[in-house]
């Protein structure tokens, strides 16, 4: 690793305690390792918008900072909002993904700013993504011809019994043009081909000067999996799914027990590096 690192990290179940509550202990360890010129981004499934309170808790606008948004799709830097990094799923794509939302009988999402556009129906599992990003939504009846351009990403919402069977079936079908994958057990992924968390990290480090092995990549889920294996040093949270403590190279602890500081200070604020 050289002088410089980046820290990459995870937003919920991983920075964050509960919904929206990082710890004092955490923010101080994260703000002191900006403060000595290393680099940190937010790698999330969320939305932008649902990532901007993190941004401002940890103090990006003063300090500087990334937000990998969409698992990967849009990457900004916090201070200007420049988009580093954007990749989108074809319209040509949105009714094959609405059919399998009929099939299946499970919510279908996507997004247009700071609001959900729904389609099929409403579910608990939309409701929740509404409610972590405080972002509304917009029901409507024709999910594909709502769209005038490609989008993000969509979003099945199924419950977490048949959300690996949908996930293997939406590979098979449609793996050769979108990026499908669980980024949590009842939210099953379709992305730009190619885009997971690792990739966008791949594309955006050229132009801060850094390797993966200057990485150090903290997460707890599916969806954390790539860049865990990607950075050079990746990090599974104690609370962490059982597939991701296996493509850990270290397991830390929970997020609930601050598990993130014993990793900054061990490679970001140790004398010795």
């Amino acid at each position: 690793m050289s002088c410089k690192r980046m820290l990459i990290l995870d937003i919920d179940g991983t920075l964050a305690k509960a919904e929206k509550e990082i710890s004092p202990a955490t923010k101080a360890a994260v703000i002191e390792l900006m403060k000595r010129g290393h680099l940190c981004m937010l790698a999330s499934g969320r939305p932008l918008c649902g990532m901007e309170w993190a941004a401002r808790e940890l103090e990006f606008e003063k300090y500087g900072g990334y937000l990998l948004s969409y698992n990967g799709a849009l990457i900004v830097k916090f201070d200007t909002m420049e988009t580093v990094y954007e990749k989108k799923v074809p319209g040509a794509y949105l009714q094959e993904i609405y059919d399998c939302a009929l099939e299946n009988d499970c919510g279908i999402i996507s997004y247009e700013g700071n609001v959900v556009i729904s389609g099929h129906y409403m579910s608990e599992y939309i409701e929740r993504e509404l409610r972590i990003n405080d972002m509304t939504v917009k029901e409507v009846e024709n999910f594909p011809g709502y769209f005038r351009d490609d989008v993000v990403k969509c979003m099945w919402c199924i419950e977490p019994d048949r959300a690996k069977a949908l996930e293997q079936k939406m590979k098979s079908r449609m793996g050769d043009r979108v990026s499908v994958y669980r980024s949590e057990p009842y939210y099953v992924e379709a992305m730009p081909l190619g885009v997971d968390k690792a990739t966008s990290i791949a594309h955006m480090l050229p132009l801060v000067g850094l390797t993966r092995e200057d990485c150090v990549a903290c997460g707890d889920s599916f969806n954390d999996i790539t860049m865990i294996k990607y950075a050079g040093v990746g990090v599974a949270m104690g609370n962490a799914k059982p597939e991701v403590k296996e493509a850990a190279d270290v397991i830390t602890g929970t997020n609930e027990a601050d598990g993130l500081i014993p990793v900054i200070e061990k490679y970001f604020l140790c004398d010795e590096g």
